[in-house]
């Protein structure tokens, strides 16, 4: 059992890695099992910010403690858990969308090592935000430019490089170039060094 997060802002190409990293698995005879915990964004139309945040935090803590004690080889993808949790909070607690203490109780959810010590990589995925804004404007007719875009990526460059200083393994990717043979690269040494097997070339 290997499990994998993938982390970042919409449009990044979390959606990009996590058919790579399928594919790979698949190269190798790895199964492979997606977890996506969306819906973050609901929070901003309601008052009860603070509470949307911790209990989805505990929501993505809850299905990695869960889902790493299943004994079998399957890859799990995680889109969007703990990790992104703690970004995603750090950056509304930098819009002022949540306050000191609503923060520190999702940091101390999430940076135990019991939690985190379950997710053998992490990757942190990043593009300048004139790129992610063009992504967005064409997926849908109208793009609200939004103060969290610049507050997430400064706040997934930071837990970065706390999760680097920690110990665990993390890779921060950035995506503004777009290219899908990037990723695939990224993720075949991903998937060799989770797995010790070689993918096809």
């Amino acid at each position: 059992m290997r499990t994998v997060e993938l982390v970042g802002a919409p449009k990044t190409g979390k959606t990009m890695m996590s058919t790579s990293f399928e594919r790979a698995a698949r190269a190798v005879d790895r199964p492979v099992r997606h977890f996506h915990g969306g819906g973050r964004y609901l929070q901003m139309r309601h008052k009860g910010t603070a509470d949307f945040n911790l209990a989805v935090a505990c929501r993505n803590v809850l299905n990695l403690l869960v889902m790493s004690d299943i004994d079998d080889d399957a890859l799990i993808i995680m889109d969007r858990g703990p990790v992104d949790s703690l970004v995603f909070s750090e950056a509304l607690f930098a819009v002022d969308r949540i306050a000191t203490g609503d923060l520190e109780v999702i940091q101390r959810l999430v940076w135990q090592s019991n939690v985190l010590s379950r997710l053998d990589a992490v990757v942190l995925l990043v593009a300048d935000e004139p790129v992610l804004i063009e992504r967005e404007r064409r997926s849908y007719e109208t793009v609200h430019k939004s103060p969290l875009l610049g507050a997430i990526d400064r706040a997934t460059r930071a837990v970065h490089e706390k999760l680097q200083d920690g110990g665990y393994r993390s890779v921060l990717l950035d995506t503004s170039s777009g290219t899908e043979s990037a990723i695939d690269s990224a993720v075949a040494l991903l998937i060799e060094d989770l797995t010790s097997v070689h993918l096809p070339s």
